[in-house]
């Protein structure tokens, strides 16, 4: 899904909710923790079993864009995120997202513009770096035995 279609998917839940909403008593209407639009995927977070259900029963109804058909993907399989760590000289890089442009342009296949970062730590002449990987890009790391070429 491209990003306009994921905003679309939120407005359209955004819709659902709110008009179910008016047959249920205050404070007792679907609660979720949060939506976060993932590269090709949506992770609702419900804060409990009414809310799931809720949400199993709808989705399958809702059209956000005419050819659109939205399921459910069970917990069991969802894409389980890789992370990565890496430490980058500040001789080489003072942020990470030029560290980020030296790697995507000197390492193939390594698909920097989906990772997320997760966490900076400042160190000795450097920096760490935890972010979550793409799939692709894992198997580009793999294929490498885990080095990353990054300036010099």
């Amino acid at each position: 899904m491209s990003v306009e279609q994921m905003l679309l998917v939120h407005r359209v839940l955004t819709q659902a909710i709110t008009k179910t909403a008016f047959g249920a008593q205050p404070g007792m209407g679907t609660k979720f923790l949060g939506l976060i639009h993932k590269q090709r995927w949506i992770l609702v977070t419900c804060l409990n079993k009414a809310s799931q259900d809720w949400i199993v029963g709808e989705i399958g109804k809702l059209k956000p864009w005419p050819e659109a058909e939205l399921s459910i993907i069970p917990e069991s399989e969802m894409p389980k995120p890789q992370l990565g760590i890496a430490f980058v000289p500040l001789s080489e890089a003072d942020s990470s997202e030029k560290a980020a442009v030296l790697m995507r342009a000197q390492n193939k296949g390594l698909r920097i513009e989906l990772w997320k970062i997760l966490n900076r730590r400042d160190e000795k002449n450097g920096f760490l770096v935890t972010f979550s990987l793409d799939n692709p890009s894992v198997e580009a790391l793999w294929t490498a035995s885990g080095r990353v070429v990054l300036g010099f």
